[in-house]
């Protein structure tokens, strides 16, 4: 597809490709290889960004060739980071438009620059993400919506994926599968959330950690998911053979002596865990009795808080 657009590049006029005077300012930086651009955003209005060099907001319209602009971006080396938000708000002609989204994709994944990107999976579409090939990309963050099919596109390319922040939706079985086939994942983090985590996701937390077998560090801060949740995540800590010079993050998590005690079991056959925050939960002399006993034979923890 690429050696289409090579042999038109010479020819192609900025003012036929895009919607907008800001639009063809941004993609003449992003053809330039402006070295101030390093954040790229698709959305559907532009916002307090707009006079910062560093960032650059692509507003997506029906005379928007995205397939320029996945060229484009894939011939850059200033980029760092992509974020994605919207592609198809006001969009009549969808066909077309999908095509288009087809091979932005394409484009883009030749870029070897950007190592950071972000989706709203939420406001996406599905066949958005089977698209999706990024090979160089090494951290994700990302909002999901009971959306397996999408955490598998994302799985399948997004191979070098090492660090992964999901800000909102539930983390089901089905999504913690896929992203356990991430085969250098390192890092988890659940940001920004609004409501606890249930069981069901502390439960498919815990076969990720179980599962991915490049884990160094888990944060799910603020969950709120308490002592039913901590011993799902307890029965993963205990599985988990990677967490060398890791990180277990369960701070502000409304978490008791019961939950401290089925942690305390697994930090007993966990010789891995380096660094454990406790900080801000309900935990008291029989929570705090355990995890001591529990230290007795755990010779790798280093650092609690």
């Amino acid at each position: 597809m690429n050696c289409q657009y090579d042999a038109l590049v010479a020819s192609v006029r900025l003012k036929d490709i895009t919607s907008s005077a800001e639009n063809r300012a941004l993609l003449h930086r992003i053809m330039n290889n402006d070295p101030a651009l390093t954040s790229l955003y698709i959305d559907d209005s532009y916002d307090e960004y707009d006079d910062d060099e560093e960032f650059g907001i692509f507003v997506v319209r029906e005379r928007d060739d995205l397939g320029w602009l996945g060229y484009f971006v894939g011939r850059n080396e200033s980029l760092t980071e992509l974020s994605v938000f919207i592609l198809t708000k006001g969009i009549t002609n969808l066909t077309t438009h999908r095509d288009r989204i087809e091979t932005f994709f394409d484009g883009t994944q030749h870029n070897k620059s950007i190592k950071k990107i972000e989706f709203d999976a939420n406001s996406l579409p599905s066949f958005v993400f089977s698209a999706i090939n990024f090979p160089h990309v090494t951290t994700l963050e990302i909002s999901f919506n009971h959306d397996s099919e999408k955490a598998h596109h994302l799985a399948v390319g997004l191979q070098r994926c090492k660090s992964l922040k999901i800000y909102s939706g539930p983390v089901t079985a089905e999504i913690s599968e896929s992203l356990a086939t991430l085969p250098v994942l390192e890092q988890v983090a659940l940001e920004s959330r609004a409501m606890a985590i249930s069981r069901d996701e502390c439960a498919a937390l815990g076969k990720l950690l179980a599962k991915a077998t490049k884990m160094k560090k888990l944060r799910i801060r603020g969950a709120g998911f308490g002592n039913d949740g901590l011993e799902f995540l307890a029965e993963g800590l205990a599985c988990n053979s990677s967490l060398a010079d890791g990180e277990l993050d369960l701070s502000r998590s409304n978490v008791g002596d019961e939950g401290l005690q089925a942690l305390a079991s697994s930090l007993a056959s966990n010789t891995k865990l380096r660094k454990l925050d406790l900080g801000y939960n309900n935990i008291g002399d029989t929570g705090l009795e355990a995890l001591a006993d529990s230290l007795v034979h755990n010779r790798a923890l280093r650092f609690l808080s």
